[in-house]
């Protein structure tokens, strides 16, 4: 396979899974409507960064820039989708005594119909639809070959593990390097992990299908289970963020109670699980790459 097929497998691949979720999104059916459309425009984002080398610049910041502003369009409604669905509802379920849930509830309950207004008028906007008719014209019409004939340009029609095997092993060493000594690492440190963790975890979703399945098993397998792991520390920050704007609209004593022992919760079961967390890591390290 070469640069330019997977090029064209990945823009397929993302737009596809944008649009088969879109209207899901925007008519509130379910809340995975939401999750799918930005998971697709982050992975349209990711795999095109991953290639960035052999795009014409101006075409892929465009593309880049238009996917970055309906992503970021769809985060609040995301946001509230998880508060209201996963996080409020466990805690109040083990903390039904203290503080005044229900009005957390209320108030996220009135910001997610908000939110879901700026879902439906991006995914209904004639800028969204622009955006996606002219990603589908860009790869039907191959225009990233509009540019200078030169030594980067002509990867296009290499084979992609020229570009794979030293982009998953630099993202796979940025990973390494910010998780040394990582029992002992701050939370903000540990959140750079969780990013070059994230990074390294796109492109083996990209690219692992092109190595032998028996190599990559594990490695692929105690990556993902990381970077799980290491999602439950941004989930406070996102927390934080949420409860801000909650308490903007009830800022009663109870509800800053409820919000306060929500926040405790958070960071209680996060240290509950930090020696799982280290285990995690150091399965990580251990991991040999499949693609060496």
């Amino acid at each position: 396979m070469t640069v330019e097929a997977s090029l064209d497998a990945i823009i397929e691949y993302c737009a596809s899974h944008v649009l088969n979720n879109d209207v899901c999104a925007r008519e509130r059916m379910h809340i995975e409507g939401v999750h799918q459309v930005r998971v697709g425009l982050r992975r349209l984002r990711s795999g095109l960064q991953l290639l960035k080398k052999v795009l014409p610049a101006k075409q892929y910041r465009w593309i880049d820039g238009e996917a970055k502003v309906f992503a970021q369009a769809l985060g609040p409604a995301r946001e509230f989708d998880v508060f209201r669905e996963e996080i409020l509802p466990s805690a109040a379920a083990r903390m039904s005594e203290v503080g005044d849930f229900a009005a957390l509830d209320e108030a996220a309950a009135r910001l997610q119909d908000q939110a879901y207004e700026m879902v439906r008028d991006a995914l209904t906007s004639s800028r969204f639809t622009t955006f996606m008719i002219e990603l589908m014209r860009w790869r039907k019409t191959r225009s990233w070959r509009n540019q200078t004939v030169n030594a980067r340009s002509a990867l296009l029609f290499s084979p992609i593990t020229e570009l794979s095997t030293p982009i998953l092993a630099k993202r796979y060493k940025s990973a390494l390097r910010k998780g040394r000594g990582f029992a002992d690492l701050p939370l903000e440190k540990r959140h750079d992990v969780r990013i070059q963790i994230k990074k390294l975890h796109y492109a083996t979703n990209f690219f692992s299908s092109l190595y032998q399945p028996k190599r990559r098993k594990v490695f692929v397998k105690r990556l993902g289970a990381l970077q799980d792991d290491l999602g439950h520390l941004n989930d406070v920050v996102t927390l934080s963020e949420v409860l801000g704007r909650i308490l903007e609209r009830t800022d009663t004593p109870q509800s800053c109670v409820a919000a306060g022992c929500l926040i405790g919760w958070y960071e209680h079961e996060i240290a509950r699980e930090d020696q799982h967390l280290v285990q995690g890591w150091a399965a990580f390290e251990r991991a040999t790459p499949f693609w060496d």
